[in-house]
């Protein structure tokens, strides 16, 4: 860490006395370059297998692409080795990085990193606190997420419309931009719903353990049960729960709802497990990486910062979206999407949908 921060206090004062030029690019026609493009991946926790998917899509876009290789790295949610994976990833060669913090905490110093490299980085699903209009160095590229808050409202209100009033819910690391952004949501549709009140709401829910282990606290906190939901931030948490809630035989008075949209969620909402998650967007790393890809060949995108809507998936389409992005990757015209390869491409073509 301590490089980190010398680094940037190194870096200061270069760009007061020179100011930087940063984003280094490659030159190509518009059938991209021949040259071959390594790209670093820096996810918050690969035992989830929501960034396993993440990584996967990327890994297809790449390929898509032709001529790119993107090395994953996995911080296992800590913020410290995550520094240490991108200022690895930097000695390494790599021309850009995109990554996912562990926290926006720790979004600055990765940022801090790669602009004393000089190299591009494009966050996705996970931002850093900031907009790239408001950084001041060049490093920053962009963005590319889901609207979390959305998804979270319209979770809520699915378990509203099936008669859910009093609700238990569950998030994953506190301070981490997607925890807060989804919680946020959930406090927002409750405000507007003063019938439909959040009991509770406990963090550190990232995998299936921690996940049962809390809806079990919960179901002990609240016996009856006290509550006839639960809110979860992830699909791993709600997962989790669901085995709670099967264990304590309450499958009929206890309805769930996740987030991101995994395989194993989608098949709980077949079987009538789950009633609903959103999800879709483990695309957005590889659409990070087209943003990546092109900036890296000196073409700017006209959004810095895409929020794409989130799929809300529940019984009525949760067979085509298991079709569609869980059997297999969900196909995309991948050049058609990049400015090298397609001048008329816009970030406004980014979106998660089912067709």
């Amino acid at each position: 860490m301590m490089k980190v921060q010398v680094g940037a206090l190194l870096l200061a004062v270069g760009l007061a006395a020179t100011g930087c030029s940063g984003g280094a690019t490659k030159a190509g026609s518009g059938n991209g370059s021949d040259e071959q493009i390594t790209i670093g991946f820096a996810l918050p926790v690969l035992a989830n297998p929501f960034w396993r998917k993440e990584a996967d899509f990327a890994k297809y876009v790449g390929e898509q692409l032709g001529n790119v290789k993107v090395v994953i790295v996995d911080a296992e949610s800590d913020e410290g080795k995550q520094v240490q994976q991108v200022e690895s990833l930097i000695s390494q060669g790599v021309d850009g990085i995109i990554a996912s913090p562990v926290t926006q905490a720790v979004g600055p110093a990765l940022l801090r990193a790669a602009e004393q490299a000089d190299i591009p980085m494009v966050f996705a699903e996970r931002n850093p606190g900031l907009k790239p209009e408001d950084y001041k160095g060049e490093a920053y590229v962009g963005y590319v997420g889901a609207n979390g808050r959305q998804g979270a409202t319209d979770a809520a209100e699915q378990l509203y419309k099936t008669g859910a009033r009093r609700v238990v819910a569950m998030a994953g690391k506190k301070g981490s931009s997607v925890a807060d952004e989804r919680v946020g949501g959930l406090m927002e549709f409750a405000e507007n719903h003063p019938d439909f009140e959040v009991l509770q709401v406990q963090y550190d829910a990232e995998l299936q353990a921690e996940g049962l282990k809390i809806a079990e606290n919960y179901l002990s906190a609240y016996p009856g049960p006290g509550f006839d939901a639960v809110w979860c931030y992830n699909d791993e948490g709600a997962l989790g729960t669901a085995q709670a809630i099967k264990q304590a035989s309450l499958q009929d008075k206890v309805k769930i709802t996740g987030f991101d949209g995994t395989a194993e969620a989608t098949a709980a909402i077949i079987n009538g497990e789950m009633l609903a998650t959103a999800g879709g967007q483990f695309i957005d790393g590889g659409l990070a990486l087209i943003m990546l890809y092109d900036a890296i060949h000196g073409k700017k995108p006209k959004n810095a910062y895409v929020e794409m809507p989130l799929l809300l998936i529940e019984p009525s389409n949760a067979a085509a979206y298991k079709e569609q992005f869980v059997d297999s990757l969900p196909q995309y015209d991948v050049k058609q999407l990049s400015q090298v390869f397609n001048e008329s491409a816009s970030t406004d073509d980014y979106k998660i949908e089912l067709k």
